[in-house]
């Protein structure tokens, strides 16, 4: 019997997925897509998206010598996956990429077990190429787990280009104002100390946010999908202020921004500068209150805004597609096959 290759998602994707085409047309290779959505993130139906995590991986062990090639496009249904062949030492098993990685310590003695698992699959054998989002992140892996610099490959993110259906969905809101969005790694504190004055009105999207609304800052708590990006359309700019400069992070809201045509003011950070253009499709800035405001009045000139929201959305075309992306990873694959072979 023929062996397919697998592609496993966490979410729902159209059946002409441009990642899976993108893919296909790079390997020259057809690329079956397994779809288990998991995308629960509040109350009690985030534990099932856990029950997911931790009992579908043993459904790709038992079936896993239906394939030549394994990617999880969702990293923990292939982390947890190789962790699991590597507690029960299966001795036949296809090569798994691991897609989408982000590891994040946690407090306590859950993240010294949360440490202990990761690293356990990660240098494991199961396990042939890691792909992270954005360059620096490699050098900071390899040492926190002790690993190959080769088992890490550094992409950029891409999303689906959903630019025309969200444009062509009614207003949320006709005023002007900033939108910030996202829950990972952000700095809301900064932000709202900073906007202590402002007069253009600022939407933070976050729905584990408990700050409540006041005259300058609205919140929307529960506002996800192509709700959020209609509201994301609708503002004048982005802004993503991050805690920490280390941690990869902020990437989806900067591609979303691209994506409809929006400049974005991000803090700085270690993995920011492979999507932002300083200058160009945004800011990068200093974490400070001055450098914010300078910011937002230069986007007040309307020769630099046009010119910004023009060069984000020509960034996103180029760079930032899923089918890019698939091209890309197909383009590893090649390398990859060729590297075992040889």
């Amino acid at each position: 019997m023929t062996k397919k290759h697998l592609v496993i998602v966490g979410n729902p994707v159209p059946e002409d997925w441009e990642f899976q085409r993108g893919l296909q047309q790079e390997t020259g290779q057809e690329w079956q897509v397994m779809r288990w959505c998991i995308n629960e993130y509040t109350g009690l139906k985030k534990y099932t998206r856990y029950l997911k995590y931790v009992f579908y991986p043993f459904y790709l062990i038992a079936v896993r010598n239906r394939y030549e090639k394994i990617i999880s496009w969702e990293q923990f249904f292939g982390l947890v996956m190789a962790f699991y062949m590597r507690v029960l030492h299966i001795k036949t098993y296809p090569p798994v990429d691991v897609m989408t990685f982000i590891y994040r310590p946690k407090k306590g003695w859950v993240g010294r077990i949360y440490y202990r698992f990761m690293h356990a699959a990660v240098t494991s054998p199961y396990i042939r190429k890691i792909y992270v989002f954005g360059k620096s992140e490699i050098d900071h892996y390899v040492e926190l787990f002790g690993v190959p610099k080769e088992k890490f490959s550094s992409e950029l993110l891409g999303i689906a280009d959903l630019a025309m259906e969200i444009e062509a969905r009614p207003k949320v809101r006709e005023e002007h104002f900033y939108l910030s969005a996202g829950r990972s790694n952000r700095d809301y504190d900064f932000l709202r100390s900073a906007w202590a004055g402002q007069r253009a009105p600022l939407c933070i999207v976050c729905d584990v946010e408990t700050a409540e609304d006041t005259p300058a800052i609205h919140y929307e708590k529960n506002c996800h999908g192509n709700e959020y990006l209609r509201l994301l359309a609708d503002s004048y700019a982005v802004i993503v202020p991050l805690l920490s400069e280390q941690f990869s992070s902020g990437q989806l809201v900067v591609l979303q921004a691209a994506m409809l045509g929006k400049p974005v003011i991000v803090t700085q950070n270690d993995t920011v500068r492979d999507y932002v253009d300083d200058g160009e499709t945004g800011f990068i800035i200093p974490k400070t209150e001055q450098a914010l405001l300078q910011t937002l009045h230069q986007l007040d000139d309307p020769v630099c805004y046009a010119r910004m929201c023009k060069n984000a959305r020509r960034k996103f075309e180029q760079c930032f597609s899923l089918y890019e992306l698939g091209c890309r990873v197909g383009d590893q694959q090649k390398a990859e096959e060729t590297a075992d072979m040889s």
